[in-house]
């Protein structure tokens, strides 16, 4: 069977035919409408609808958006290979000297 109940065998005349493919076209039109309809639904997530964000399921979670547009450099954070070193080194002859004895900080 054919569309609503019509076997094509039966349909003997041409104006039974364009008939029957208008009826077969309308029928393929709506199952479109509602093939598109189920699409969008079954697409939905709490980011395109009005749906809480505990209704998604763990399985159909999305990886965070980047929100920064700034590329990467390549560069490790730090002092760059080839940068001058910037320490404070050592004095021979000190103006003053503290001489701390050891116990008499408090540890709190």
């Amino acid at each position: 069977m054919v569309g609503q109940g019509v076997v094509v065998s039966e349909v003997s005349t041409y104006d039974q035919l364009l008939e029957l493919v208008a009826g077969l076209e309308r029928v393929v039109r709506e199952q479109a409408e509602e093939i598109a309809e189920l699409k969008q639904r079954l697409g939905a997530d709490s980011s395109n609808s009005s749906g809480p964000p505990s209704a998604d399921g763990p399985w159909s979670k999305k990886p965070a958006k980047r929100r920064s547009l700034r590329t990467s450099s390549g560069r490790k954070p730090g002092k760059q290979p080839g940068a001058a070193s910037c320490s404070r080194g050592l004095v021979d002859n000190a103006d003053e000297t503290l001489e701390i004895p050891p116990g008499s900080l408090h540890v709190v």
